[in-house]
């Protein structure tokens, strides 16, 4: 049975073999990482070589393992797993290209040993070798992470292909661990002396409890990640009534697989009411009404859609403005939906901007061009926001340019005129993944015959 986040209990601290194996596994990872530390980045990036020719080698038994334990689809088992080896090839072309800002006496050193966290709460592939552990090893640190319990079967064959890319390496087995899932081991994890950082990519829920987590710690440690969010979509009035029609067909394609990384769906439409919010609020309803339910990657993530839509619902702000085919029997299927409200709803209840896993959305009608400016203001950091205007407008382009620096302050990835449900891994991306986990150290008179440490 599915437990809302806020209504679970805090676990223990682990205890007995867990914690023996737990202690093994950080101990492991902190003398690795220290045996890391003057590695070679040309080392690093035939690690992941190997990780993707070993991911490749498996694919039909990770696509079998994947459809077995969340009943995805074979097409968003594959797409998963495409988008895993372009990241892997993105960070390796990282780690071979030269920085020209490297040298002495400024060193970019690894954070060290890091705990991995919730990494695959959405799609089964990442569970084990996410975008996020990819660049915890190219930056040079060692990994810790939980089996997940959604999917321990692909997890379990896909760390396995990790620790088998260690070998072919030459390079310690405590690089990457893989631990079993049980009460308390995140915490325990987060606790442990040897952990320098932490990785985090799930429930907002879970994010901020470890976040607090690592305070309490004598030596504070970064928590590294982005928690989930609306990605909110900013039409612009001459875009909004040159394409209404065709924005709203597209912005829902997004809610039907193979569907890359949910976690960057459209969860909310901001537009200024007009002709075209008409167009584009009937295009939605349309749409949406002729969908057939959706594949979600698990029965969790169905349940938390479901809870998500009716807290939505249960707004006495907000409206329906259509659903798609119920579910018949498939346990982790979802319902298509998306609802409407004045932007004003929001201002008062930002409870509503919350993250919606599924195939569901909220239409934000905005009165004037200063309501969607206190939208974008008041809307917390997302993983991504999108903005559609009018090339050549003026009208458009002014508001954008007031809009742009808010978008900015919100989230790292903003796309123009496009609907991207991934943004994926390029080389400037990449490049500032690595940099998350390293540190620069600046050194005063060192000796030249130290330097060759420093060298790659």
């Amino acid at each position: 049975m599915y437990v809302p986040h806020h209504a679970r209990p805090v676990p223990a601290p682990l205890a007995g073999q867990a914690r023996l194996a737990l202690e093994r596994a950080c101990n492991a990872a902190a003398q690795a990482a220290e045996a890391m530390a003057h590695g070679a980045a040309a080392q690093r990036a035939g690690l992941l070589d190997s990780i993707a020719l070993r991911l490749e080698q498996e694919r039909g038994a990770i696509r079998r393992l994947a459809m077995a334990d969340t009943g995805c689809s074979a097409a968003a088992a594959d797409a998963e797993h495409s988008a895993a080896l372009a990241e892997l090839a993105a960070f390796a072309a990282v780690l071979r290209t030269p920085d020209a800002a490297a040298g002495i006496p400024v060193r970019k050193a690894a954070l060290g040993a890091v705990a991995a966290l919730g990494n695959g709460c959405l799609t089964p592939l990442y569970a084990a070798a996410g975008s996020q552990i990819v660049a915890a090893l190219a930056a040079g640190c060692a990994v810790v992470t939980l089996r997940h319990h959604l999917h321990p079967r692909c997890s379990a064959l896909v760390g396995g292909l990790v620790q088998h890319a260690l070998a072919d390496c030459g390079l310690p087995a405590g690089l990457y661990q893989m631990l079993d899932d049980h009460p308390g081991s995140a915490e325990t994890l987060l606790a442990h002396p040897a952990i320098r950082g932490a990785l985090y990519d799930g429930s907002r829920f879970d994010g901020l409890r470890y976040q607090h987590a690592v305070l309490e710690r004598a030596d504070p440690i970064p928590v590294l990640g982005q928690l989930p969010g609306s990605n909110p979509v900013f039409i612009l009035p001459a875009a909004l009534n040159a394409r209404a029609e065709h924005l709203g067909q597209q912005l829902l394609r997004q809610f039907m697989p193979p569907g890359l990384h949910q976690a960057h769906k459209t969860g909310m439409v901001v537009a200024i009411d007009g002709p075209g919010f008409i167009d584009l609020r009937e295009a939605i309803m349309d749409t949406v009404a002729a969908m057939p339910p959706v594949p979600m990657a698990n029965y969790s993530i169905s349940c938390y859609h479901r809870g998500s839509v009716d807290r939505l619902l249960n707004d006495a702000q907000v409206d329906l403005l259509a659903q798609g085919a119920e579910p018949a029997d498939a346990p982790s299927g979802a319902r298509a939906m998306f609802a409407e409200a004045e932007a004003g709803a929001l201002l008062g209840s930002p409870q509503l901007a919350e993250e919606r896993p599924g195939p569901a959305g909220l239409l934000l009608r905005c009165a004037d061009a200063g309501q969607m400016l206190a939208v974008a203001r008041i809307l917390r950091r997302q993983p991504m926001a999108a903005l559609h205007l009018r090339d050549g407008d003026a009208a458009d382009l002014a508001l954008a340019a007031r809009l742009l620096p808010l978008l900015e302050r919100m989230t790292a990835h903003v796309a123009i005129n496009s609907f991207s449900a991934a943004p994926g891994q390029t080389p400037a991306t990449a490049a500032e993944a690595i940099a998350r986990l390293q540190r620069p150290v600046f050194f005063q008179n060192l000796p030249p015959q130290l330097t060759r440490l420093y060298k790659d």
